[in-house]
């Protein structure tokens, strides 16, 4: 007889949170694809250009999920938090 378990509030919690991230990263690429138009009139750069900067971006974000949870389980999260917000400030406004 085959039984079916019910699904613990864990894995449902999990299932939801991948669902919402897949949403996310959708909705991301959308405004981004929309946005190309503008990229290439506000920077005076081909299509061809514009694009690879789109599929740039795609490939920096898919190589980050597994770094940041690579970094967030080998160094304490707190500091690892503190540290990257660090480096965005100091990217964002001191060295530009």
């Amino acid at each position: 007889m085959i039984t079916i378990d019910k699904p613990n509030k864990q894995k449902v919690k999990m299932i939801a949170v991948l669902i919402f991230g897949a949403f996310i990263m959708m909705l991301t690429e959308a405004f981004f694809n929309n946005a190309l138009l503008t990229i290439i009139n506000q920077y005076s750069v081909s299509q061809s250009i514009a694009q690879w900067v789109s599929t740039g971006y795609q490939l920096v974000t898919g190589l980050m999920i597994p770094l940041s949870a690579w970094f967030f389980h080998r160094f304490n999260t707190k500091h690892t938090f503190i540290s990257l917000l660090l480096i965005f400030y100091w990217v964002q406004f001191v060295a530009s």
